[in-house]
């Protein structure tokens, strides 16, 4: 098991490959954690180096990655705002799984 260095940054790419993120491994460590993450996502979602890689994902192409889950219906979908903060906990917990796992490619 690979720990997260949380001085550096891991990518979080979408199955499609048409969402990258480049998160700090403190956001991985923080909101990968047992339990709620609600209050951890919503924190590093305001962060500047996280914020504006969120704002340049379109609403529609966010919708269409978070539907492949079958976790949210439509009427869920409609709120970029959470739809943002889903993807955010997504990536971060994905790319915390393959680094912990030994997956995990620069």
């Amino acid at each position: 098991m690979t720990d997260i260095d949380p001085e550096k940054f891991y990518w979080a790419t979408s199955s499609s490959g048409s969402i990258d993120l480049q998160l700090p491994g403190e956001c991985l460590t923080d909101i990968c954690q047992p339990g709620p993450a609600d209050s951890a996502v919503a924190f590093w979602a305001r962060q500047p180096e996280v914020a504006a890689q969120l704002d340049k994902i379109s609403p529609a192409t966010l919708r269409d990655e978070l539907r492949e889950y079958g976790a949210w219906d439509d009427a869920d979908l409609q709120d970029h705002s959470e739809n943002l903060e889903r993807w955010l906990w997504l990536s971060a917990c994905g790319a915390a799984e393959d680094v912990r796992s030994g997956d995990y490619q620069d």
